[in-house]
């Protein structure tokens, strides 16, 4: 697989250390093209002044996502990086009903977007809006390639003892209520398969294939005394998603990939069909 377009010249030659720019590259190489940018509805790209980071846009969401990756590591010859997704929804989205209430708060502030942008200066600020975990791994020889996501079904925060407004009375978040029920799994796979279809369109390769897996989830849980606990939740997951290109050494197989089962559903996301361009404008 050609890595060339999206690899930084400074880093030539070394997976590890172009891994963490190569994420926005697919986007923003892809997207130098009108008709990929248009059939995945992407509005923006931006670079945020901290290193790797960056936001974008999508049609199907009015709010932002901001991408910054937090650590490398490598494995048996493959090298990986971890990315913090975050969404920061649109001040009027109806999802910041089933955000924290400090995160609708922060979104009516006139400063609010200012922030955005400069989400990776402000990790307090950006605490308020994650969606979940990024990865992509690469091999030496450019032979193997995969994306994945990490993201809970539903976010949940309970309030034990209830959110009382301090002026008008009454309960804002009735005692053991959730105060945040955020679908982050639903929010995280709009920019997971868009950076998917990147990618192939990038390499102009198809993806081999697509794994999935489940582990149990659990909500948080806090008083008005701020102790924190963690607790089961039965009606909710942890998702594992990946998407994979190329083959990797069948003696050095992935083991992050170990627990996870061939997706069967049917192949109509975006990322199986933008390798070919020409094919799928025929459709």
């Amino acid at each position: 697989m050609d890595m060339t377009k999206v690899q930084s010249p400074m880093h030539q030659g070394s997976a590890l250390h172009s891994l963490p720019g190569m994420l926005m590259n697919f986007m923003v190489y892809a997207c130098q093209e009108l008709r990929f940018k248009r059939l995945v509805g992407a509005k923006g790209l931006s670079i945020c002044s901290r290193g790797e980071a960056w936001t974008c846009r999508l049609d199907a969401r009015p709010g932002v996502y901001g991408i910054i990756p937090l650590e490398t590591s490598t494995q048996s010859g493959l090298h990986q990086v971890r990315f913090a997704l975050y969404y920061f929804p649109g001040p009027d989205e109806e999802i910041l009903e089933h955000s924290l209430l400090a995160a609708a708060l922060a979104a009516q502030a006139p400063e609010y977007m200012d922030m955005v942008r400069d989400f990776p200066t402000l990790p307090d600020f950006a605490a308020r809006f994650p969606a979940g975990e990024l990865f992509l791994s690469l091999n030496d020889d450019n032979t193997y390639l995969d994306l994945g996501l990490r993201a809970r079904k539903q976010r949940t925060t309970i309030a034990k003892d209830g959110i009382f407004h301090p002026s008008e009375g009454g309960y804002i978040v009735e005692p053991g209520e959730p105060e945040e029920a955020f679908p982050e799994l639903e929010v995280a796979e709009t920019m997971f398969t868009t950076l998917a279809a990147a990618i192939s369109f990038t390499m102009q390769t198809q993806a081999e294939e697509a794994l999935t897996g489940e582990s149990p989830a659990n909500m948080r849980i806090y008083d008005n005394k701020g102790t924190v606990t963690e607790a089961p939740s039965s009606d909710n997951a942890l998702v594992s998603r990946h998407i994979v290109w190329g083959n990797a050494d069948p003696e050095k197989s992935p083991t992050h990939l170990k627990n996870l089962q061939p997706d069967t559903g049917k192949r109509t996301d975006l990322f199986w069909q933008t390798h070919d361009m020409a094919a799928l404008e025929q459709t």
